[in-house]
């Protein structure tokens, strides 16, 4: 473990090693040129003294388990002695230049990097002094003089040696630990809540970045020792903080408005440099809030429109909501005329009525006005000063009596980007848009488009029953040799003809010429022989476009029977086929990537084998599931996760062939069907689906690696079936998976190990549902006292086929086969029982029985009541309880997880975080969280006390809790060492081999309950 050169030159500049210090060192030693040349003389005398005494210092080191952890392997000893005996014969070489003064600081640093500490090799320079000794004797004994002069010449030396060494030591350790510091000091000015530190007087310690930012202050700007209620004057804060320090209870969820900011607080005591202080925690949740009541107003929009509001009406209140949002402006909403080319008063409370009049019916048009120009251009105008501005000129006088001065006017855009109006903002000042006001606009004309679509559907819906009502579908009526003698106006409407255009004509005026002499060949045989015809045609128009339309042909018969007329009556159903076309894309296709779904793949994959299995074809099925997207979606939230689904169907798209198939079956799961493909030509597509994601893929200003994982299945040989087909498509994706992503065939030894894996779930059943599985129960301790303070009820199954079988295999098992809900059951059942068993027999548990919630218990409706009742039923409070969940389960659906955990909290059950560090929590979600405790999951703790990456997790983790109000329990506690290390760094509680074996509850209560009332 090697320095650079250039770290070693660093080094040596801030320990201040330079040629003069060297000089002084050496002179204060008294070390000069006569030692240097007494030691020469002895340098190949000791060449062989040395070899032999780096055999027996090593021999001695391996003794001792704090040296003989630095020796890992032979080849590592081997490499060390080199090195010793080159060090030793440097000791009388005679050079005592620069290169070897590098060499010693070199030695230091690797020293604090290993985590050799000097007692070690301060030892390690006495024995080589004390063994060289009889050596000396041996070779100047015959002259005393030069013995005693040598011998000081060597530990001069030596001294000089040790001395730059524990130099380079200290500072190197001085450097790590203002690297940790320097760490710690980044992720609180990272984090995006704002901190704020009081001491006990209320009065400012010290603030991060994103306080400075959420208050307003400059950065520069010194605010310690500032009262709080001058840098955050909320009333009650005071009071609140005030009843945090008295009581030690923090305070969370604390609402505000400070300015037109909306802001949560959180207030909890911490301690620091032995003094109690305040941290307040502020959380920006303007946008929240936002939002929140955008949507709450577009629910009530939606309720007028049930109770069949005028559309002015809605639009009036959707502009007085506007209004509020941004203070000081006045809202108006403009609709385009019919004829596109004028606009019309919509809404606009505040503004004067005799402006609203004025530019009722403004003609659009580029530089006419502020929304004149937005209409005409659908883009956005931003008006900073109307009285300046030159699209303002012919309405200055007009802006001027009204009293405005800035005008910001959006598009309003129909889905298929049509203008169908203005939404603007006025303000009495000028000014511009702020970001926010800006996406405020945007977000505004997206709900009026809304509401004006939503109000001019509902009224085509009444226009369309009335002309229905009124029988007024067009009509044709002709003469017996299909001359037209009459048209009515519908008739006129649909197809733009006027009556005199067609009278005297045969409706083959109409003939869009896309069907056939047999297609009206059949239709006349049908009237000739029925009286009637009935189905669909398309037809011509006088602009010459054509039309799908709903025929319906009757004969007339006169008193004879023979044919005097015939009656045609139709229908334009071109926005019918345009709906069910809408119709099938949704249920045929992916609305999110607009690929076949899981539907259509089904129904084209059946039709593509029926062809195969009749031509002796081969069908290769390529079942692809996404590397690290699920890490994407729960880190960065489903918004992302969506835009980054969209980009790989798109590339993947790209990539298929006119005779491939592209589906996307749920999830980040996608599928492909190639048709007359061979091993080879399956090969070539997984390559080119992988290549697709070779570039990183960017979503909402970040970037994405993203790989895939492919399994090949062919017909007819790994499955004649569609369920045998991509069942092994799909066990060759999951081998892929195994190994890294790219692509497996389906080879038949990948299904072993599935009928094992099917019988040990049946066993698993009937061991459920005879209640033949137990719970062992493992203590918790309180790490300051030793005592107890609850424990962790532990599933373990005893199968009388296969022994005791390991929970990490059959509760994977359960989670497959979907028992994981009964299992949930039958555990918080046993556990309750169990503890009640020993209340009434005499026995005080102290604290709360921890069991554990899987993540797909989670998702089960009403979990909370479910819970209550089994506590219940067990003649239990759910107070008894701590529900342990595990960090991994939380973050796949974070949003659902609160809403449930709070209902869990309500109802009185304790909450754990359980295996935390493993996850990808975002700090933003667990601050939501109203867990109880973070339990530090035991591979951080198992090596703490070895590796000082887990050690500072640890410790992190243990910071971050007490922030949050948390307690913090440390799991796999197995060595005294460990006890001892977590209590130093503040941890509440552990669980582990060092306190006690999960045991059956006989063992359990012998060894840790008492009779008795519980303790005070």
């Amino acid at each position: 473990m090697n320095l650079p050169d250039e770290a070693l030159a660093a080094l040596a500049r801030s320990v201040g090693i330079d040629a003069q210090e060297i000089a002084r060192r050496q002179a204060f030693l008294e070390f000069d040129e006569t030692d240097a040349s007494l030691l020469t003389q002895m340098h190949a005398r000791l060449q062989d003294v040395s070899r032999r005494f780096v055999d027996d210092f090593y021999a001695h080191c391996i003794k001792f388990e704090e040296t003989r952890r630095c020796i890992p392997d032979p080849q590592s000893l081997k490499r060390l002695k080199r090195a010793q005996t080159a060090y030793f014969d440097s000791l009388s070489a005679g050079d005592y230049g620069p290169e070897r003064i590098l060499r010693r600081l070199r030695a230091g640093g690797v020293h604090q990097r290993i985590g050799l500490e000097p007692k070690w090799y301060i030892g390690a320079y006495s024995k080589y002094l004390i063994g060289l000794l009889p050596e000396l004797w041996r070779l100047l004994g015959d002259s005393p003089d030069k013995f005693l002069a040598t011998y000081r010449a060597l530990q001069k030396s030596v001294f000089l040696d040790m001395g730059l060494a524990f130099d380079t030591y200290i500072q190197a350790d001085r450097h790590a630990i203002l690297g940790l510091k320097r760490y710690a000091e980044d992720i609180i000015a990272s984090l995006p809540v704002g901190l704020l530190v009081l001491d006990q007087a209320l009065k400012v310690q010290s603030v991060n970045l994103s306080f400075r930012e959420i208050s307003g202050l400059k950065n520069g700007e010194d605010i310690s020792g500032r009262e709080l209620e001058h840098i955050l004057p909320l009333s009650d804060l005071h009071q609140q903080a005030q009843a945090v320090l008295a009581s030690g209870t923090a305070l969370h969820g604390i609402d505000v408005a400070l300015g037109e900011k909306r802001l949560r607080l959180t207030i909890t005591g911490i301690r620091l440099a032995a003094e109690n202080r305040l941290l307040v925690a502020v959380e920006d949740i303007t946008e929240y809030k936002r939002a929140e009541e955008w949507q709450q107003h577009y629910t009530q929009t939606l309720d007028l429109f049930t109770a069949d509001a005028p559309l002015g009406e809605v639009l009036e209140g959707f502009a007085a909501f506007a209004e509020q949002q941004c203070a000081g402006a006045s809202c108006s909403i403009q609709l385009l005329s019919p004829d596109r080319k004028h606009l019309m008063h919509g809404a606009a409370p505040s503004l004067p009525e005799f402006y609203n009049r004025a530019i009722d019916g403004l003609e659009i048009g580029e530089d006419i006005g502020s929304c004149g120009t937005a209409a005409h251009t659908a883009r956005t105008v931003i008006i900073e000063d109307a009285l300046t501005h030159p699209y303002w000129a012919p309405y200055r006088e007009l802006a001027i009596r009204a009293g405005l001065r800035a005008c910001w006017s959006e598009p309003i855009l129909s889905a298929d980007n049509k203008v169908l109006g203005t939404f603007s903002l006025y303000y009495r000042e000028p000014r511009t848009p702020t970001p926010e006001e800006l996406k405020l606009i945007r977000q505004g004309a997206r709900l009026a488009a809304v509401v004006i679509e939503r109000a001019r559907q509902q009224e085509n819906l009444r226009l369309a029953a009335v002309v229905f009502e009124q029988g007024t579908e067009a009509v044709v009526i002709t003469d017996a040799e299909q001359r037209i003698l009459s048209v009515n106006h519908a008739f006129t409407q649909t197809t733009g003809y006027a009556p005199e255009e067609v009278i005297g004509q045969t409706p083959r005026i109409l003939q869009s010429g896309r069907h056939d002499a047999a297609f009206y060949r059949a239709m006349w045989e049908s009237i000739q022989a029925t009286g009637r015809w009935q189905g669909d045609a398309w037809e011509r128009k006088k602009t010459g476009e054509f039309y799908p339309k709903r025929l319906s042909i009757s004969a007339v018969r006169g008193v004879q029977g023979e044919i005097t007329h015939y009656v045609g009556s139709s229908v334009d159903i071109t926005e019918q086929k345009a709906h069910v076309a809408h119709i099938e894309q949704l249920a045929f296709y992916d609305p999110l990537t607009g690929l076949p779904n899981r539907t259509l793949f089904m129904d084209r994959l059946k039709q593509v084998l029926a062809v195969a299995q009749r031509h002796g074809q081969r069908v290769a099925i390529l079942f692809m599931d996404l590397n690290r997207f699920k890490e994407i979606n729960d880190t960065q939230g489903h918004n992302v996760g969506d835009q980054v689904l969209i980009e790989v169907a798109r590339r993947f798209q790209a990539t298929t062939r006119g005779e491939e198939t592209l589906a996307r079956l749920g999830g980040d799961e996608f599928v492909v069907i190639a048709e007359e493909a061979d091993q080879a030509a399956a090969t070539l597509i997984a390559k080119r689906l992988q290549q697709a994601l070779a570039e990183p893929i960017a979503a909402k200003g970040q970037t994405f690696t993203l790989g895939v994982s492919i399994g090949i299945a062919f017909h007819p040989e790994d499955g004649a079936t569609i369920e045998d087909l991509l069942k092994r498509a799909d066990i060759a994706m999951y081998r892929a998976k195994a190994f890294g992503g790219g692509h497996r065939f389906y080879q038949p030894e990948m299904s072993v190990g599935l009928a094992e894996r099917m019988q040990l779930a049946k066993n698993l059943s009937r061991a459920l549902n005879a209640g033949n599985l137990e719970l062992h129960y493992q203590p918790q301790v309180n790490l300051k006292t030793g005592t107890l303070i609850g424990a962790e009820a532990l599933l373990r199954w005893n199968d009388p086929e296969r022994g005791w079988v390991s929970p990490a295999e059959f509760i994977s098992i359960a989670e497959e086969r979907g028992m994981i809900g009964a299992l949930g059951k039958w555990l918080a059942g046993k556990a309750c029982r169990q503890m009640k068993d020993w209340q009434e027999a005499g026995l005080n548990f102290p604290g709360r029985l921890a069991v554990n919630l899987a993540a797909q218990q989670l998702e089960e409706a009403g979990i909370a009541g479910k819970l209550q009742a089994i506590v219940r039923a067990a003649g239990l409070t759910p107070a008894c309880l701590e529900l342990e969940l595990t960090e991994s389960s939380l973050m796949r659906n974070v949003e659902q997880a609160i809403v449930v955990m709070e209902a869990l909290k309500t109802a009185g059950f304790a909450l754990a975080i359980d295996d935390f560090g493993t996850g990808y929590s975002s700090l933003t979600y667990l601050k939501r969280l109203p867990a109880d405790k973070l339990k530090i999951d035991m591979s951080f703790v198992r090596d703490m006390l070895q590796d000082r990456n887990d050690y500072t997790i640890v410790a992190t983790i243990i910071g971050m809790a007490h922030s949050l109000g948390l307690k913090a329990l440390a799991e796999g506690a197995e060595q005294a060492e460990q006890a001892e290390t977590l209590l130093a760094l503040g941890c509440d509680e552990a669980q582990g081999y060092y306190f006690g074996h999960p045991e059956t509850a006989e063992i359990f209560a012998q060894k840790w309950l008492r009779t008795g009332a519980a303790p005070e």
